[in-house]
């Protein structure tokens, strides 16, 4: 089940119930592909693990999505992401389609 804020001043986009489990879930995307990584703009101040607790992300031009927790990019303006599967996994590498976070 997913619900909508009434408000458009929320942090985050939408509340995800998955199994009883209420996330608040913000959502992001990017295209901008700039040395070797993809680049994705979050708001100007970050986000809080008070104000969103998962982070989801899409790379377009890939179709593949991270889920990264709140604590990952608590106050953070931007990230880079690989937006393919990656032996090393390192960093938010390990956020990729990580679904499972939700569950």
């Amino acid at each position: 089940m997913v619900s909508r804020p009434y408000s458009e001043h929320s942090k985050y986009d939408f509340i995800l119930d998955a199994e009883g489990n209420l996330w608040r879930v913000q959502v992001k995307s990017s295209t901008t592909f700039r040395g070797g990584k993809y680049v994705v703009s979050l708001c100007r101040d970050g986000y809080t693990p008070a104000q969103i607790d998962v982070l989801a992300v899409l790379i377009v031009p890939t179709d593949t999505w991270y889920i990264i927790p709140a604590e990952e990019v608590s106050r953070l303006e931007q990230i880079r992401v690989m937006g393919k599967r990656t032996r090393g996994r390192g960093g938010l590498e390990r956020f990729f389609e990580r679904w499972r976070l939700l569950g």
